[in-house]
């Protein structure tokens, strides 16, 4: 997302402090500039509805968008040339709503913008076929999708949360192989290293927005301390400078984040709807049904 060129050159050019910062938002907030990237993101939201390039029409849209019914999750089998995976998340109190995309190569988009553009590529060819649950594989399909799914959690994570959990497994790591002496606390170090990479085919597995909560809780007390002893120091210090030497770990951490882990994230509890393109023709049923083509 990019400055205003008009307030970058004005308040920002000579270089960023608190003060200038204050200064640029402020003019930012009472004069008319247009903030490139936030205009340019809601508007490819808005092709998917409208224009030339509109996947569904404006009608279809309203008919639907304020409807109230109650869908644990809505879940479309698609046969495509290439295989996919669309997810709309959830949003709560706690946490906005959130659109993740996994292309065939395993690459996933969290940006709207990027989405919006996955999506006119793979529904715009005029190849797609919408098929029935009882026309797909369905048990393997989804067996495939949760694993694609379950390997990009982290990427829906904000920043902080993800650099937490990557600076929790090497420092868990080490008090692994180099600390903890007692079976107990090794058994339960090998039990929390193993929340970090969840298998797609357990039945129960880590909330890892919570998981990363845990640690937090853990580690910034830490990076309090560090701040704190370092504060003669020109340097602004962040998760990234934890290690093993500045965070101390106990048995007690250990069997406080086993007991306050959370689990059994269902597909149903975490997606809305998704949409599943589907190249593998081993993966289709041919039965008498006739297909739904995409006109």
């Amino acid at each position: 997302m990019e400055i205003p060129t008009a307030i970058y050159n004005k308040q920002l050019r000579n270089g960023l402090n608190t003060k200038n910062f204050i200064q640029a938002f402020t003019e930012y907030t009472q004069e008319d500039y247009g903030w490139d990237g936030v205009s340019d993101s809601t508007q490819d939201l808005y092709s998917l509805i409208e224009g030339k390039g509109a996947l569904i029409d404006r009608r279809t849209y309203d008919e639907y968008k304020d409807v109230e019914a109650s869908v644990k999750t809505a879940i479309s089998f698609l046969e495509t040339e290439q295989t996919w995976s669309f997810f709309a998340f959830r949003g709560s109190t706690a946490k906005s709503p959130k659109w993740l995309l996994i292309d065939g190569t395993s690459k996933s988009y969290t940006d709207f913008s990027e989405i919006s553009e996955k999506l006119k590529q793979y529904l715009s060819t005029g190849k797609v076929v919408q098929r029935r649950w009882n026309e797909v594989n369905t048990k393997e399909a989804m067996r495939q999708v949760m694993y694609r799914l379950r390997k990009q959690e982290k990427e829906l994570l904000p920043w902080k949360k993800k650099r937490a959990l990557e600076r929790a497994e090497k420092i868990l790591n080490y008090y692994a192989t180099n600390i903890f002496k007692s079976e107990a606390d090794n058994q339960n170090a090998e039990k929390i290293l193993a929340l970090f990479h969840p298998e797609y085919d357990d039945e129960n597995y880590a909330d890892l927005d919570q998981f990363a909560d845990l640690w937090l809780s853990i580690l910034l007390p830490e990076l309090d301390k560090l701040k704190a002893e370092m504060q003669r120091k020109r340097k602004v210090y962040t998760l990234r400078d934890l290690d093993h030497k500045n965070v101390s770990l106990t048995s007690d951490h250990l069997s406080w984040l086993l007991e306050n882990s959370q689990y059994a994230n269902t597909l149903d509890e975490m997606v809305a709807a998704c949409i599943i393109g589907i190249s593998d023709k081993t993966m289709l049923n041919r039965g008498k049904n006739h297909n739904k083509e995409r006109e």
